[in-house]
């Protein structure tokens, strides 16, 4: 090997170590990083210079060492299992929520809930049976009565506002999906014409996987990675994120709870509109849940409805079948507004005394016997009381399946996590023992390189001194 190759080879160690300290550097500067993939150097020995001649003869020795290749130690299976368990986190964390919304709503036991208003409102009526035909137990059952439909008609609004912002989430959801897609695409093609130059796409792989995972979260979208660096995100079958290319996703359907049924809302793509997706992971398939016919929300204004309609219906039946103290018969209640959901349509008829039913008719003023039956409805089996009691246990049967499924995907999505930043994290153990590997082999390099500076010296300029 002649004099000036054992040069490049040294320059080449050289250059090859300050690479491996550069890149060492990083991975130690962006340890804290959760998104940060850790980059290593790989470095190979550059081919010999082919023998000339027509009796080439010898070994010929490499070249020096070729450090242009930096590798990112991520792995492209444990990312898939990470963007997997984000997408069943999502949906998780948006059913919890809504389940969690309505047993707010309830705030069952206690005394602003339902449950704690009917009993009053029956023993209102055991007082009026006491003292019938007497004003100041009227005006007490009247109130508590009053205590009731506030309350059913404040969880049946709540109920709607919390589907009017369920379906506000489904929309911001789908923005957020939307401008991550055109991201990821514009990310696609900086991260291939990046490759093409050769230049160390790493962050840009970093952000990439980042904002792929994020829509996985979001969508439940399903990324495929390809030859050149640039992935696909799939959702139900057709691909949101296509190369350079993105799709954009809108929502469809009723803008309010009681037309959910008529025209469940769903996403569609936008340059194919009227074709639902069918979505199973990610935040927008459980806000979808929530929001369907037969989801959560729908599920429990139904049931109110129910509870409220029972109520009015036993009440009436009842009351109508006895008599006034001035002797009025056949009167109702309560009155369930024409059109309106009846929790919220529910109201009270009745204004004074003179039309409380009390007394059986022919019975007097001072029969109480109806005004006993109708306080004993509570307590009857398959009663309005028995509705809600079976409303709230289905409910809170729901929300506590709800917890336990978060609590599980998320220990699921912590530990999917853990095997990816196993992998693709940052030790500064690992990396201060490299960083000193890289400096001696620095450090021997330039020691190379000065020694054959020395002996090109001798020879060059000292050659022939001698003896004279």
């Amino acid at each position: 090997m002649s004099t000036f190759g054992s040069l490049n080879i040294a320059y080449t160690g050289l250059v090859a170590a300050r690479r491996g300290l550069d890149v060492t550097g990083a991975n130690i500067v962006n340890a804290g990083s959760e998104t940060y993939t850790r980059q290593r150097v790989t470095a190979t020995a550059l081919d010999p210079l082919a023998r000339t001649g027509l009796l080439p003869t010898g070994t010929a020795l490499p070249q020096g060492v070729d450090a242009e290749t930096i590798v990112r130690l991520s792995d492209s299976l444990r990312d898939a299992r990470v963007g997997d368990a984000n997408g069943a986190l999502g949906t998780a964390t948006r059913q919890a929520q809504a389940l969690g919304a309505l047993e707010a709503l309830v705030a069952e036991p206690g005394d602003d809930g339902l449950g704690a208003a009917l009993d009053a409102f029956w023993t209102g009526w055991q007082d009026v049976a006491n003292q019938p035909g007497e004003a100041a137990p009227v005006a007490v059952l009247l109130s508590r009565a009053q205590a009731v439909v506030d309350r059913l008609g404040g969880m049946r609004t709540g109920a709607e506002a919390e589907w009017s912002d369920a379906r506000s989430a489904l929309e911001g959801v789908v923005r957020t999906a939307n401008t991550d897609a055109a991201s990821l695409a514009d990310l696609n093609e900086r991260i291939r014409t990046g490759s093409a130059a050769g230049a160390n796409v790493g962050t840009l792989l970093d952000e990439r996987d980042r904002l792929a995972g994020q829509l996985a979260g979001l969508i439940g979208g399903t990324v495929r990675h390809r030859g050149d660096g640039m992935v696909d995100v799939v959702v139900d079958g057709d691909a949101i994120v296509m190369g350079t290319t993105a799709r954009a996703l809108s929502v469809s359907g009723a803008a309010a709870l009681d037309s959910a049924a008529g025209s469940p809302v769903a996403l569609e793509w936008s340059h194919r509109p009227g074709i639902p997706l069918s979505m199973s992971r990610g935040e927008a398939a459980g806000l979808l849940s929530a929001l369907a016919p037969t989801g959560a929300l729908a599920s429990f204004a139904t049931a109110l409805d129910a509870v409220a309609s029972d109520l009015a219906a036993a009440v009436n039946t009842a009351h109508a079948a006895g008599a006034t103290p001035d002797g009025s018969t056949g009167l109702a209640f309560f009155a369930i507004a024409a059109g309106a959901p009846p929790a919220r349509g529910l109201s009270i008829l009745a204004t004074g005394v003179d039309q409380v039913a009390t007394g059986a008719v022919g019975a007097g003023a001072a029969d109480g016997s109806v005004a006993d039956a109708i306080s004993q409805l509570g307590s009857a089996p398959g009663g309005p009381d028995d509705a809600w009691s079976t409303l709230v246990a289905d409910l809170g049967a729901q929300s506590r399946s709800a917890l336990d499924r978060l609590e599980r995907t998320t220990a699921t999505a912590v530990m999917a996590v853990d095997a990816q930043r196993s992998q693709a994290g940052v030790s500064l153990d690992e990396e201060n023992i490299a960083l000193i590997g890289y400096q001696q082999s620095y450090q021997a390099a330039a020691r190379v390189l000065t020694t054959i500076d020395e002996m090109l010296d001798v020879l060059i300029n000292r050659t022939g001194v001698v003896g004279r």
